[in-house]
């Protein structure tokens, strides 16, 4: 890997010699190494939305699909079929992907989507196509290796004990590549090897990832393409973000906790389910009670919520209905006792039960999970690894 010491070298040979350039990888010295505690080798971190998102996983799955369409176990139509008629859950919704292109089997073809669809289908594949696959398929597999790997890279909080683990199955998977599809292998694979010893250095990288640098990039090419005024393009764009960070900030709506709920409507306390309002009077004692529910509530964002994790085992509760007690949110929540992780679904398999637990919105943690049935079988897939009330 490169360092200070290796870096400074090869700026002085190309200085000397321009025709090295390609050679090293690089053309002149960064100005930012003038700044104080800044080297362009040591305080860059990688970025986990293109490296991944846009560049492992997508070929990953390319190559996943060619394996299905030249063994005949899934066609690309079939595959379309399935993310077609796949019931997308309220948190993956919003990142849908779109059908693959008819050439993405070919030497040349691409998965052709966004960095969110490329995840939310990479995340899903299993419940959408798993059931096609018999176990161990040694691209599936392959697809394994690198599921687990993402569950740790993308975990916002990771245990140093976890990136060993990955050091081990990125090489792992590098060599299933380099010897199932050596042809898909390209820098942005070399670079994984590099992710153990950048989490050690950054922590955990989907902190410094472009994700919401490239969500706030799409507001601006909003503004651009709606002003329809090209003649000082910058000015009209910085104006318009200045004018809506000043009402952000100077308005509640911008700085409130949103907690949004749709088919609202108030509800009378007799008609309540006896466990619900045995609940609510050990809650509310002598006090005058104003119920309504709802159909949905979003709370920031979130709908679903995973209570707690016990030794990495997370424990689910399935929300059944959303209360809102003299304006304060209660979830009464049916218990789902995890049963185990199903590797081949890789997702946890969970049984309804008939325990009820009612919580509130300060304990509504950030995960949004949908429950999935699959060939009868309840499947929660998380979007990461979980260590303890990350």
């Amino acid at each position: 890997m490169r360092n200070i010491h290796l870096h400074n070298i090869q700026i002085a040979d190309v200085q000397h010699d321009p025709s090295l350039q390609r050679v090293y990888g690089v053309r002149s010295e960064c100005p930012f190494n003038e700044l104080v505690g800044f080297h362009a080798t040591t305080s860059l971190p990688p970025d986990l939305m293109h490296d991944c998102l846009e560049g492992v996983v997508p070929l990953t799955m390319r190559a996943l699909f060619k394996s299905f369409s030249n063994s005949r176990l899934c066609s690309v139509n079939k595959i379309n079929s399935l993310i077609r008629q796949f019931p997308f859950g309220l948190s993956d919704q919003n990142n849908k992907p779109r059908s693959l292109p008819y050439d993405v089997v070919q030497s040349d073809g691409k998965v052709r989507m966004s960095a969110s669809e490329n995840w939310c289908l990479f995340r899903l594949l299993p419940l959408i196509v798993g059931m096609n696959v018999p176990k161990g398929n040694e691209y599936w597999e392959l697809y394994i290796l690198l599921s687990q790997i993402m569950d740790v890279v993308l975990a916002p909080k990771i245990k140093v004990e976890w990136v060993d683990y990955l050091q081990y199955l990125i090489g792992d998977f590098l060599s299933h590549c380099a010897a199932l599809q050596p042809e898909i292998l390209v820098p942005k694979f070399h670079f994984l090897l590099h992710y153990p010893s950048m989490i050690r250095k950054f922590g955990p990288l989907r902190h410094v990832w472009c994700m919401r640098f490239e969500s706030f990039h799409r507001k601006i090419k909003a503004i651009a393409t709606k002003s329809h005024n090209f003649k000082n393009l910058s000015h009209t764009v910085t104006k318009r973000i200045q004018m809506l960070k000043c009402w952000e900030q100077s308005s509640a709506v911008g700085l409130h906790e949103e907690t949004d709920a749709t088919g609202r409507h108030n509800v009378p306390f007799c008609r309540l389910p006896v466990h619900t309002r045995e609940y609510l009077i050990s809650q509310w004692k002598d006090v005058d009670l104003h119920i309504s529910t709802a159909q949905s509530v979003s709370v920031n964002g979130l709908n679903l919520c995973v209570v707690d994790v016990v030794d990495e085992v997370p424990v689910f509760a399935k929300v059944v209905e959303i209360l809102f007690v003299n304006g304060n949110l209660v979830l009464c929540c049916e218990f789902l006792r995890t049963f185990g992780f199903n590797g081949h679904f890789q997702s946890y398999e969970v049984l309804a039960t008939n325990s009820v637990l009612f919580i509130g919105k300060s304990q509504i943690m950030y995960h949004a999970s949908d429950l999935y049935n699959i060939e009868d079988k309840l499947l929660v897939r998380m979007r990461h690894k979980l260590c303890g009330h990350c």
